[in-house]
C-alpha cells in the first residue's frame, strides 16, 4: 500500500526545469503531459551466490515523503498526488528515489519533477515511466536462526530449549544493533505463530558466546553466533502449530532519517511494529505437535 504525507516546505532549491513545449525538454524528448504521476520498476536482490525478487523493498521518494513497497515479484508503482495537492500547486525540481532493505546496500537513484508531474525518457527512467533498470540491492549481512530441539509434544515442554541466532557479513564488516537489553526486556525474541499470525515478546536467557556490546562489528570470516535460552513459563501457553523465533536487530549503517521516519517510527522498536522492517532472514522455527500418548 502507498504512503505519502507532503511537507509544506519539500520544494528542493534546484534551478527549475524549463519547457519550450508540452512535447520537447532539455532533459529528454519525451516532455510531459498530463498522467505522468507514477514511475514503476523493478527491485532484485543479490547475495553473492544468486540474484532474487525483493518483496516488501521500501521504495521511498525524498523530499514529498511518498512510499511503496515492492510485491512479491519485485515489482512496485510510485504515484505523485495530483499537481493541486501539492505544495505550490505543482513541485519542480530533482529528487531522489532510495530502495531500502535493512540488511541489504541502499538504493538510490535520481528522479526529475516539473510542475507536479514526473519528467520521462531521462538517463535513469525510460519513456513508458519505468526504470530502464532493475533496481539492485546488495546483501550486506545474513541472518539465520535454528532451535534445539526443533519441536515438541504440547503436553511435553522440554527442561530446556535453545535458540542459535547467526549473523555473517557479505563482503567487508558491518556494523549491527543486537542489544542484550530493551527496557525490562533481557535477550528479547520475537516469537510468531505462522498459522494466526500472533506476536509474542519474551526474554530468555544468553548462555553462550553474544557479545559484550549492542552495536556490534560482524565480519565475512566467521558466524557471530548469539545463543539463549528459551524459558519455559511462555512455552505452557503455545497451541498446536508452528512458531517462529526472531531475534530483534539491525544494521547500524547511515539511513536518511526521513526514510526511516516514513517507515514508521516502530519499525525499530521492539514490538510487532519491528516485523514491517524490511530485512531479509530465515527465523528459527519450532513445531509444537499433538500429544502422541507414548
Amino acid at each position: 500500500m502507498q504512503k505519502y504525507t507532503i511537507g509544506a516546505c519539500v520544494l528542493v532549491a534546484l534551478a527549475l526545469i524549463t519547457f519550450q513545449s508540452c512535447t520537447s525538454s532539455s532533459i529528454g524528448d519525451g516532455g510531459i503531459s498530463g498522467g505522468r504521476r507514477t514511475v514503476s520498476g523493478n527491485v532484485v536482490l543479490t547475495n553473492g551466490s544468486g540474484t532474487f525478487s525483493a518483496e516488501g523493498a521500501f521504495v521511498w521518494l525524498s523530499g514529498m515523503d511518498i512510499s511503496t513497497r515492492s510485491d512479491a515479484q519485485g515489482h512496485f508503482e510510485l504515484s505523485l498526488p495530483p499537481p493541486a495537492a501539492q505544495p505550490g500547486q505543482g513541485l519542480s525540481g530533482a529528487f531522489k528515489l532510495y530502495f531500502y532493505v535493512d540488511n541489504f546496500g541502499l538504493g538510490i537513484t535520481d528522479a526529475l519533477i516539473d510542475e507536479g508531474e514526473f519528467i520521462f525518457d531521462t538517463d535513469e527512467i525510460g519513456s513508458n515511466g519505468a526504470l530502464r533498470r532493475p533496481m539492485e540491492l546488495v546483501q550486506t549481512f545474513t541472518v539465520t536462526a535454528s532451535m534445539t530441539p526443533a519441536s515438541f509434544e504440547i503436553d511435553e515442554i522440554p527442561v530446556l530449549i535453545s535458540a542459535r541466532f547467526s549473523l555473517r557479513a557479505v563482503g567487508k564488516p558491518i556494523d549491527v544493533f543486537f542489544p542484550r537489553q530493551v527496557d525490562d526486556i533481557t535477550g528479547p525474541v520475537i516469537v510468531r505463530n505462522k498459522e494466526t499470525g500472533t506476536v509474542k515478546i519474551i526474554s530468555s536467557t544468553i548462555t553462550g558466546p553474544g557479545g559484550l556490546n549492542d552495536i556490534l562489528t560482524i565480519s565475512s570470516n566467521t558466524d557471530f553466533e548469539r545463543i539463549v535460552a528459551i524459558p519455559t513459563a511462555p512455552l505452557q501457553d503455545f497451541t498446536i502449530g508452528t512458531y517462529e523465533f526472531i531475534p530483534f536487530l539491525y544494521s547500524a549503517a547511515t539511513v536518511p532519517p526521513e526514510l526511516l521516519a516514513n517507515l514508521g517510527d516502530s519499525a525499530r522498536q521492539l514490538g510487532v511494529g519491528y516485523l514491517d522492517l524490511p530485512l531479509v532472514r530465515n527465523a528459527g522455527e519450532l513445531k509444537v505437535t499433538p500429544d502422541t500418548g507414548e
